[in-house]
C-alpha cells in the first residue's frame, strides 16, 4: 500500500468497551488499545487500562494492565495485572 493507513474500532468485551487506534507510516505500525472510560459495568465499574499487542516469531502476545478500585469507598484503589498469551491468533 501507498501511504498512510488509519483504523478505529470500539470493541465491547462483555462488561467494558476497548477502543483501538492503529497508524501505520513509512513501515512503521503504532498501536493504542484503551479501555473506554466509564464503559466498565458490574464488578468492573470504574476499570480503567490498556492491552498491547506485541508479535514475536508471528505469534501475537497480549499484556492487559489495568486499574480497578476496590468496591469499598473507604479502601485504596487497587491495581491488578494480568497477562494472557493465548498463542498464535
Amino acid at each position: 500500500m501507498d501511504g498512510p493507513l488509519m483504523a478505529v474500532a470500539i470493541a465491547s468485551i462483555g462488561s467494558f468497551s476497548l477502543q483501538h487506534c492503529c497508524s501505520m507510516a513509512r513501515g512503521q505500525t503504532k498501536m493504542a488499545i484503551t479501555v473506554v472510560p466509564d464503559s466498565g459495568s458490574d464488578q468492573l465499574t470504574g476499570l480503567t487500562g490498556t492491552l498491547t499487542i506485541d508479535i514475536l516469531d508471528r505469534k501475537h502476545l497480549y499484556r492487559f494492565e489495568y486499574e480497578l478500585p476496590m468496591q469499598d469507598p473507604s479502601s485504596l484503589p487497587s491495581i491488578h495485572r494480568y497477562a494472557w498469551n493465548p498463542g498464535n491468533v
